[in-house]
């Protein structure tokens, strides 16, 4: 260390106590600019300018650790979320393969339980296959009418007045 980062070793010993931990030298360097700032100050009691500019300094010190350690959280937040965005991604990826290999909405139906399932009935296997191949078959409907309904109405209108024309 150079002499811009000595700090007295009572100062150390108190940070690191507070902290539970050895200083950064990055700690070391903001100490060390906080002992200057102190021994240059006027020893005045009264001298309110001091212990303002002390006071100001303290503060900005605080405000850019705070704002660092809001920065690391989001950071960290931003990161976890992609990682569950990607995850579920995954997971949508991997179904919808298994829905288009299915042959029809029995092709859905496990053959088997998979190893780490619960032992439960074949009773209440059929029925959640049953009310997964129920939800499947809505999903298709709505997808269709969304896309071709207009289209078939149209159709369907079309084919009605050529009906009625013969």
């Amino acid at each position: 260390m150079n002499d811009d980062h000595i700090v007295s070793p009572t100062t150390r010993m108190i940070a690191e106590k507070y902290l539970g931990r050895p200083l950064v030298p990055a700690e070391m360097q903001m100490l060390a600019q906080y002992e200057r700032a102190h021994a240059e100050a006027p020893r005045e009691a009264g001298d309110a300018q001091a212990v303002r500019a002390q006071a100001q300094w303290l503060a900005e010190g605080g405000a850019e650790r705070s704002q660092a350690r809001v920065r690391d959280i989001l950071q960290v937040l931003q990161h976890s979320s992609q990682k569950a965005q990607d995850t579920q991604k995954r997971a949508e990826q991997e179904i919808l393969k298994t829905v288009e290999r299915a042959n029809s909405l029995s092709g859905l139906r496990p053959t088997e339980p998979p190893a780490s399932a619960p032992a439960v009935g074949n009773e209440t296997v059929n029925q959640i296959a049953d009310r997964l191949a129920k939800l499947v078959k809505d999903e298709v409907e709505k997808a269709f009418q969304s896309q071709f309904g207009a289209l078939q109405r149209q159709l369907d209108e079309a084919v009605r007045l050529l009906k009625e024309t013969r």
